[in-house]
């Protein structure tokens, strides 16, 4: 599972990807997307603006607008929800762009006929998610993931036992850290190598 975690305003979300450029960004959160299929895990990604390449690479969307959920569920179906409930994405503008456009009174658009239908305050958005079939079906796949995971023993000592054996010997132990600061050293040293040998051009450059 890889949501986004989507709100209009900047400065109460800390966005994965602040001061990253397009290309970057997107470089990160594809690693992310990876690492993510690859353990079978749950990652969770805050993000101010995000391109449509970046969004595209998500499972589900999280839209929050003050403080309020006004959508969680599937990333593919979100652009569709808002216009149905009665807004209207500017011309060629991306998905993340239209989602967070629709939390502004000033940026969104109300397509003709929903003038007095479509929601307007917070309070409005969230009860209409509620109301909404997607919330339906987020809450049968919250009660399937309880029966099948939640009071499992099994499962939480098969956990626990393959967090002891990741965990490196030399590492302090009750540590969430599962290699030693001597490890965690010779891996950056290691990575600024490799970062050095790439621009060699570079950093001949500088010297001269």
């Amino acid at each position: 599972m890889y949501p986004l975690l989507l709100s209009p305003l900047s400065d109460r979300v800390c966005s994965a990807t602040r001061g990253l450029d397009s290309s970057t960004a997107l470089e990160f959160a594809t690693a992310l997307r990876t690492a993510t299929d690859l353990r079978g895990i749950t990652t969770a990604f805050a993000a101010y603006q995000a391109s449509e390449s970046v969004y595209n690479l998500f499972n589900k969307v999280c839209l929050i607008y003050e403080g309020r959920m006004a959508y969680f569920g599937p990333m593919n179906l979100a652009r569709q929800y808002f216009i149905d409930l009665g807004f209207e994405p500017a011309n060629r503008q991306t998905t993340p762009d239209f989602l967070v456009a629709v939390t502004n009174p000033d940026a969104r658009i109300v397509r003709g006929g929903f003038e007095n239908r479509a929601p307007r305050t917070a309070d409005d958005f969230a009860r209409r998610y509620l109301e909404s079939d997607i919330a339906t079906i987020n809450e049968q796949d919250m009660d399937a993931y309880r029966k099948s995971f939640v009071g499992k023993g099994n499962l939480a000592e098969s956990y626990s036992r393959q967090v002891q054996e990741e965990h490196a010997s030399t590492a302090r132990k009750g540590s969430s850290y599962i290699v030693s600061i001597p490890m965690q050293t010779r891996a950056l040293i290691a990575r600024r190598f490799h970062i050095l040998k790439g621009s060699m051009a570079a950093q001949a450059a500088q010297v001269l």
